[in-house]
């Protein structure tokens, strides 16, 4: 995600012909944070997707469309589908923890006396 996000951002970018020094001075973001956004590095984009969304004047709900999955290189589809598989199967074994911890809590409460509430 941290690639799509950046290639969208430079994309805008250049589409608006802003620098990234311009857009590091009007959102108040370091430079350097911009650079490594762009290049997917990092995820800090989360931290300041909405003040950028808001300063091209595009809905967020339309930045972090997935549409643009399609334009990227067979390395960089894979790497993506990849993570997202790895991000399902975490959620999934979360999701399995915690169903696992309710079912233990409910047995212990079943196997206690019953207390009335004083």
């Amino acid at each position: 995600m941290n690639r799509i996000v950046g290639i969208k951002l430079m994309d805008l970018r250049n589409s608006n012909k802003t620098s990234l020094d311009i857009l590091s001075t009007k959102l108040n973001i370091p430079l350097d944070t911009l650079e490594q956004i762009e290049n997917g590095s990092t995820s800090e984009w989360i931290h300041y997707i909405e003040s950028i969304c808001d300063y091209f004047k595009i809905d967020l709900d339309e930045f972090l469309k997935l549409k643009d999955v399609l334009s990227l290189g067979y390395n960089e589809k894979r790497a993506f589908v990849n993570e997202f598989i790895n991000q399902y199967e975490r959620r999934l074994k979360e999701k399995d923890e915690i169903i696992t911890l309710l079912k233990d809590k409910i047995e212990l409460l079943n196997n206690q006396p019953n207390q009335t509430l004083q």
